[in-house]
């Protein structure tokens, strides 16, 4: 759940004009390398297989998204390059 408030006030950091995302940002990988760490300590087989079943924990999900954002890039640009720009701007 602290982790989500931290994430929250980056994303309210972008949105407005309150500077709360830099040591939200450090926070929020303070406490990830924390429970890595705890999570490492309590792991039962080798340091290789903590790694191996994080990465397999977590790729999936990233090659999903990196997946989705090219589609979408794709998409968009297949629809800005049907309508291209008028010569001199935009204005009228």
């Amino acid at each position: 759940m602290l982790r989500f408030i931290l994430a929250a006030m980056v994303v309210v950091s972008h949105l407005t004009s309150l500077n709360i995302g830099r040591p939200a940002v450090l926070l929020f990988f303070m406490l990830s390398g924390y429970w890595v760490s705890r999570l490492l300590a309590g792991w039962h087989a080798s340091v290789p297989a903590f790694y191996a079943s994080r990465t397999l924990r977590v790729w999936p999900l990233y090659a999903v998204v990196t997946v989705l954002a090219w589609l979408l890039h794709a998409h968009a640009k297949a629809v800005v390059g049907a309508y291209p720009a008028r010569a001199g701007g935009a204005r009228r």
